[in-house]
Formats: C-alpha cells, structure tokens, sequence
C-alpha cells in the first residue's frame, strides 16, 4: 500500500502513529498525524519546503477522498481538525491557500459561520486550480452549471443552496484582503451573475453572494468595494481561538463598521 494511500492514511490516524514513519505519536506533546522528530520545523512553529510537500501530498489525499472522508470516525476527524489548526496558524504568515482551501472544503459542513446575516450553506464544490480532484457526483443537477462557471473563473468554491437559492462564491485568501482580491471578487461576481441570469433560470438560482475568507481586512480594503457590493460581499477572517485552540471563521462586519464610525469621529 502507497505510502500516501487514503486507507493507510486513516489507519495510522485511527491508531495514533505518525504517517510517514507508522511510529506512535506523544499525544501529551500535541503531536497529531505526524511527529516532531519527522517534522522538527512544523512542531517549531515554521514549515519547509520538504515537510510542506509532505503535508500538501496528504491534504490532497484527503480532499481526493472526501466521500470516504466524511465517514471516519469522530475522534479521527476531530485530530485530523486540530492537525489543520496547527499548519494553519503557522500558515497565517503567509503560504500555501491550498491549506485554508482544504479545510473549508473539508469540514464544510462543521463550520460555523459566525455573526453571519446569511451564513454560506448549500452542497459545496471545488473549483480552484490547485491540481486537485476532489469526489464530486456527476449525476448532480448543478454540475453543468458548476463546470460553466469554472470554465470561465477562477473562484476556488462554490457553495449552492437549493432551499433559498443562493449561490455562494467563495474566495480564499491565506493573507488579508488586498486590492487585487478585491478586484478578483468583483469580476468573479459580474461574471457568474451573467451566466446565471442568461443560462440556468431553470435552476432556480435567484441569487449569487460572494464570500472571501481570508486572515484579516481593514477598513480601507472594504472601502474599496462599491457601496452597494459592500453589503452584498461577506468577509470573514481564520483565526486560531485562544481559548479553545481551534479554528474559528468569523464575519468582520461589525469590525469594519466599528473602524468606519471611529474614522468618521475622530
């Protein structure tokens, strides 16, 4: 069996033995999925080049096998969760999106979208082009609208919720929110809303919002939108709670008002 292979994968998680080398892991040290002696760089808070490939060839697997993924046990899932809260709060300094991509898609369901007006939902797809197939049905209805929009965007994901119509473009940046995200967001915006105006009324898609999750905005950012877009677009921001040392998604609204109202006051 591949070193890499999805069921051995699960094995030595199940088993708590480090994937690379099957060796058990000291789960009083924080090691999860991998051990410290084999990724001295992860554990000290940074991440190579080689210990990155590693990581990204097991997300992959992960993400290729999601259907087989959604199965495991809770207790696996939960430190397969607390592997991610790790590599992500090193990532946050800036690398791979590939990570923060993974973990949306992964545990979509999991997530809570907090101080949310309307919280992304819906059956989730992979659309960004990061060499990676994740298991999507082909007997789904939206498939030829989801292979439409990712012939002609980039948008990393897709989120579609059937029972209010809304479609959720979801960007995701392993950074802060930046002029050429915001640039990236509107056009992806302008182009979806033609497809689904013009092509898949029939689909009963009566609504696209689009959603960057990223690891922080300022208010000159947001500014940058146009107004009306401003209350259309949610931004939430990945961060790792200091309380309970897991993830949190969080939507920064409310932040950016508060910056807003400061600056009109002082």
């Amino acid at each position: 069996m591949s070193l890499l292979a999805f069921e051995r994968i699960r094995k030595c998680i199940n088993r708590n033995v480090c994937i690379k080398t099957a060796k058990l892991l000291d789960q009083q040290a924080g090691e999860v999925l991998v051990s410290a002696s084999e990724f001295p760089k992860l554990y000290d808070r940074r991440i190579d080049r080689e210990e990155r490939k590693f990581l990204i060839q097991v997300v992959k697997t992960l993400l290729a096998n999601r259907s087989s993924f959604a199965k495991l046990d809770e207790r696996d899932i939960r430190k397969i969760q607390l592997f991610f809260t790790h590599v992500l709060d090193i990532n946050a300094v800036g690398g791979l999106e590939l990570f923060l991509q993974a973990y949306v898609f992964l545990f979509w369901r999991e997530i809570e979208f907090t101080d949310s007006l309307v919280s992304p939902r819906g059956d989730l797809y992979w659309l960004s082009n990061s060499s990676v197939d994740p298991y999507i049905p082909t007997t789904n209805k939206f498939m030829p609208l989801i292979k439409k929009i990712q012939s002609t965007n980039l948008v990393d994901l897709v989120a579609v919720d059937e029972e209010t119509g809304v479609l959720f473009l979801i960007e995701v940046k392993r950074g802060k929110v930046d002029d050429r995200c915001v640039g990236q967001v509107l056009r992806y915006f302008d182009a979806v809303c033609e497809i689904i105006y013009k092509e898949n009324r029939s689909l009963d898609i009566n609504y696209v919002r689009p959603v960057v999750v990223c690891a922080g905005a300022n208010y000159e950012k947001w500014r940058a939108f146009p107004n009306l877009f401003r209350d259309l677009v949610d931004i939430y921001t990945c961060r790792k709670s200091v309380v309970t040392d897991e993830l949190t998604i969080s939507n920064t609204r409310r932040q950016l008002l508060s910056e807003y109202s400061n600056l009109m006051l002082s």
